[in-house]
């Protein structure tokens, strides 16, 4: 079939072509229809099938906007408005440029030994060109088994013999961008070094534009990992050529997770970009790209009561750049050339005090900034049942931006499963906006299994009831912010033989294309209830219906308080934290050749008991409490394993004060109380008021 050639060409006989026209290259992954995704890495756009045997040209792979599409003759969006053009035609071929003509190669992959850009070499095995990585001393290479391969050094030995760290399928691929490397989730572009160092000289030019005096670029509001970062305008960030958008449709796909713990911001942003116009419309009070690179956000400000404005300017931290490729924000990780997300992320740093305090958070908190709604709930998974919590808006009005204090109260309301799937469905049918998420376990960043990642926030989509199948309650669709292939993988996943097997089910909740390794996946409402222990729920009824993605969403002008009454003690919630997975995990060990490598992440560390003294490399993730004894806890991170540290919290006198009683902790645990640059003393001294409050 033409759709799983390895390029394809969109070209036009006119002297002037569609700015789209190019040749594109099959991609390892699929796209959403199932079916093929290309990319061309000159237009920086993607050919893909929106459904099978439509194809689109877009600059998000499935995305639901595109710039061109083929119904009986390609359309072009040109001068604002579609046009037919009848000089343009679709091809698909064996192959596109031979690898001796392609200069560099940019390698994408999780092993970051062999991640980074790829020249040329003149030498040559198989009667093709050897690519080079000098900055970390391995080779791209054609072996003679007709497989693209990753090694030390290229060639075989007397005996025939050779090494590989990672190869593709033995395809005889003419070039490595068009060889199958499905198998080891590697990519492979090449590289146009003309457009990188024209993009390199534009980036590098100075301009007098609006800087944020009050949130200045420094490593001090970055996390540690980061302080050396390049800060670049979003709007450049698409380069010399492209003009920048705010917003290209605003989708729960445009947001992916980067290099910061902000899974549960994203994850809350992905759940109200569900709702069409939101963001555009009620966020937002600039409403187009800035020429000055000012932009303004409507946020409530819990403390108030009420909505204020916050500015922000467009620089945004990004990764230094590199002669292969160009720099890409560190953190929040958007679809091509909208700077949306960007600047959203940017507010919330700006009001948390820095980057590094967006490390670790709660999704009801991020929706109280977004929407205004403080009617806001977490429901706990039990044995036999949910049990519903509030959120103590008395103490998070203390400070409304500390996004890693979550502090609630129990509700004594409480449903069974079948009840709770009920509920679930009435948020949906309510326009509610809710995540869930797996807190169950001491591991850090636990990715199971099933595909799913513990202590970490997935945005619910939908929630559907389903009569066409005895025993099958409903389905409950969720999203993974790192937008990746870390999916659930059981009953009624991606690829589950269900929806063949069942294809009424299908029709019955709308279901459209299959979404692969998008973040996206459905999941039985049994299944979902056994795994998911946490489900958080802003009942904010938001204006338009949920994934219409129609104009005509209003700025409220109050905020939504809550009706419940609260009621039982204030205790303080665990966050979710979870980073995905990145380029500078563990290298795969020298091995001789084989048809495929074990991508496997390594185990992830169980929660240790904390020696006397913090190693220098600990890093905080949770500051909590215990009771029954009463103890204020430490959970850290040291040399990929998890620790925590509990300090006894004692009423020395009827007349102790959280002051002085966090003095002697000082005194006693003085290390790990750090108070100057990794914990917050204001957090800790309502904690131990809390615990001095329940041992009375």
């Amino acid at each position: 079939m033409a759709a799983f050639a390895k390029s394809a060409t969109l070209a036009s006989t006119a002297d002037a072509p569609p700015a789209a026209c190019g040749t594109y290259t099959l991609e390892a992954e699929q796209g959403k229809s199932g079916g093929k995704t290309y990319y061309c890495p000159t237009t920086r756009l993607y050919l893909y099938e929106r459904s099978p045997g439509a194809w689109c040209v877009g600059k998000k792979s499935g995305g639901k906007s595109c710039k061109a599409y083929d119904a009986k003759g390609w359309h072009f969006y040109e001068d604002h408005k579609w046009t037919k053009r009848a000089d343009v035609a679709l091809t698909f071929g064996a192959h596109s440029t031979p690898s001796e003509e392609v200069e560099a190669l940019c390698v994408e992959c999780r092993y970051a030994n062999l991640s980074g850009g790829y020249r040329r070499t003149e030498r040559e095995e198989g009667a093709k060109p050897v690519f080079r990585n000098e900055e970390k001393e391995k080779e791209l290479w054609f072996s003679p088994d007709g497989a693209w391969l990753f090694s030390d050094a290229a060639g075989v030995d007397a005996a025939g013999d050779y090494d590989a760290f990672l190869e593709s399928k033995e395809d005889n691929a003419e070039s490595p961008e068009l060889a199958d490397w499905s198998d080891q989730h590697v990519h492979v572009h090449p590289v146009d070094l003309e457009a990188i160092n024209a993009l390199h000289a534009f980036l590098d030019q100075e301009d007098d534009l609006f800087r944020d005096p009050e949130f200045v670029p420094s490593a001090e509001i970055l996390d540690k990992a980061h302080g050396d970062a390049s800060w670049i305008r979003a709007a450049r960030l698409s380069g010399p050529h492209e003009e920048p958008q705010l917003w290209d449709g605003v989708e729960p796909s445009d947001i992916m997770q980067g290099a910061l713990g902000d899974c549960w911001l994203l994850c809350a942003l992905s759940a109200v970009a569900e709702f069409p116009g939101f963001v555009e419309n009620t966020l937002f009070e600039t409403k187009e790209v800035s020429p000055d690179g000012k932009y303004a956000l409507r946020l409530y400000d819990a403390s108030l009561k009420k909505f204020v404005s916050v500015e922000v300017d467009d620089r945004v931290p990004c990764n230094t750049a590199t002669w292969w490729e160009a720099p890409r924000p560190l953190f929040s990780q958007p679809h091509g050339n909208e700077m949306y997300i960007l600047l959203i992320e940017k507010a919330f740093a700006k009001l948390a005090g820095g980057y590094g305090r967006l490390q670790g958070g709660y999704p009801v908190l991020a929706w109280l900034t977004l929407t205004g709604c403080e009617d806001l709930s977490i429901w706990h998974a039990k044995e036999s049942h949910w049990e519903e919590s509030v959120v103590a808006l008395n103490e998070v009005r203390k400070d409304p931006h500390d996004y890693q204090a979550l502090y609630t109260q129990a509700s004594d309301v409480t449903k069974s499963a079948v009840d709770m799937f009920s509920y679930l469905l009435h948020c949906d049918e309510a326009n509610y906006v809710f995540a869930g998420s797996i807190n169950k376990g001491s591991e850090v960043e636990k990715q199971r299994d099933d595909g799913l990642v513990e202590r970490h926030a997935y945005s619910i989509i939908r929630v559907c009831r389903v009569t066409s199948v005895p025993g099958l309650v409903g389905l409950v669709q969720a999203r993974n912010p790192w937008g990746n292939n870390f999916e659930w993988n059981g009953a009624w996943s991606d690829r589950s033989e269900l929806w063949e097997k069942h294809p009424q089910v299908g029709a019955e909740i709308g279901r459209k294309y299959l979404s692969a390794d998008d973040g996206l996946f459905w999941m039985a409402w049994a299944d979902f209830s056994a795994i998911f222990d946490t489900v958080q729920v802003c009942a904010r009824r938001m204006d338009a219906p949920r994934g219409t993605h129609r104009s005509g969403a209003t700025p409220g002008n109050m905020p939504v308080t809550s009706p419940v009454k609260q009621r039982g003690s204030v205790r303080s919630e665990t966050a979710v934290e979870a980073v995905p997975p990145m380029d500078d995990a563990p290298s795969p060990l020298d091995a001789p050749r084989t048809g495929h490598h074990a991508m496997d992440l390594p185990p992830p560390p169980t929660m240790d008991e904390a020696p006397d003294t913090p190693p220098s490399d600990w890093q905080p993730t949770r500051l909590g409490i215990s009771y029954r004894p009463c103890r204020l806890a430490v959970e850290y991170v040291s040399a990929g394993k998890a620790f925590r540290k509990l300090m006894p919290v004692a009423r020395s006198s009827s007349d102790a004060t959280p002051e002085g009683v966090l003095s002697g902790l000082e005194n006693d645990f003085g290390a790990y109380l750090d108070f100057d640059e990794k914990l917050s003393r204001s957090q800790a001294l309502r904690l131990v008021e809390m615990l001095l409050a329940s041992a009375a």
